[in-house]
């Protein structure tokens, strides 16, 4: 995310407008990133709002510049409709060994992690 933004910066300039926030990654077994997250929860979630985060600058400067107030539109999915679904146990970040095999094994569905997400 962050090689990203720099790489769009590089090439396109500080210029951005419209942020749209679509990333989506469905996993048929849960897997584990090197920062220690769920890897669904982080590109899914986690990472679009780092993305935001880094633009925000730019799109500050948007409206600045020209006075066009810059959009940020998220988009998410119809399964995560229910905001009584989301399991808060998804949240976590496992730095040991231990933890992470721990993470491992917990119950694991596709689409209640998917939905969990977005």
């Amino acid at each position: 995310v962050r090689e990203f933004h720099k790489q769009y910066i590089r090439e396109v300039g500080p210029k951005l407008d419209v942020l749209i926030l679509n990333a989506g990654v469905l996993l048929h077994k849960r897997s584990i990133t090197v920062d220690g997250c769920d890897t669904v929860m982080q590109v899914n979630h986690i990472a679009q709002f780092l993305l935001a985060q880094l633009f925000e600058p730019q799109l500050k400067q948007a409206q600045a510049k020209d006075g066009f107030v810059p959009r940020v539109v998220v988009l998410a999915s119809s399964l995560s409709w229910d905001p009584d679904a989301f399991d808060f146990g998804e949240l976590v970040r496992a730095r040991s060994s231990a933890e992470r095999e721990h993470f491992q094994q917990r119950p694991f569905s596709q689409f209640v992690n998917y939905a969990n997400t977005k």
